[in-house]
């Protein structure tokens, strides 16, 4: 069951808590797998700017 759900621009994406295959330590599910390289490219570009700052 997810635990949390992040809206974006009108989409519906539903995230639980994860380890191992995750992005921005949350495990996506019911997501779109076109939305995912978008995702996978935002949480990159935040992983980058924390090790900056």
């Amino acid at each position: 069951m997810p635990q949390g759900v992040i809206k974006a621009e009108g989409l519906i994406i539903h995230v639980e808590p994860g380890d191992g295959c995750t992005l921005c330590g949350l495990k996506f599910t019911d997501m779109a797998e076109e939305y995912r390289d978008v995702l996978e490219s935002y949480c990159t570009a935040m992983d980058e700017f924390k090790k900056r700052s």
